[in-house]
């Protein structure tokens, strides 16, 4: 009787390889969001209310960017200025 022994390959599966490609792009997404430094109005002194403000402009944001990746021509070029302004108006520049 002949017993057999299985080696394991030294290639990572395609779970592995998947869950690392993943958890990279979590950190990004995670780097990215926090980076992000805000202008907040006069009247933002209680934490909660600086927390929905930072809400309401990641909102405006990737909203602006979605519409602008699905308009084209003149209306594509009017909401690039749009979000241009929003960002200079909420956000401080590193």
């Amino acid at each position: 009787m002949e017993t057999k022994t299985l080696k394991k390959s030294a290639t990572k599966t395609e779970k592995e390889a998947a869950v690392d490609t993943s958890k990279k792009v979590i950190t990004q997404k995670v780097i990215v969001n926090r980076e992000l430094k805000y202008i907040y109005p006069k009247g933002c002194t209680d934490t909660l209310l600086r927390k929905a403000f930072r809400q309401k402009v990641r909102n405006t944001l990737r909203k602006l960017a979605r519409d602008i990746a699905k308009a084209t021509g003149k209306e594509k070029k009017e909401l690039e200025l749009e979000l241009k302004s929003f960002s200079v108006e909420v956000l401080v520049k590193n």
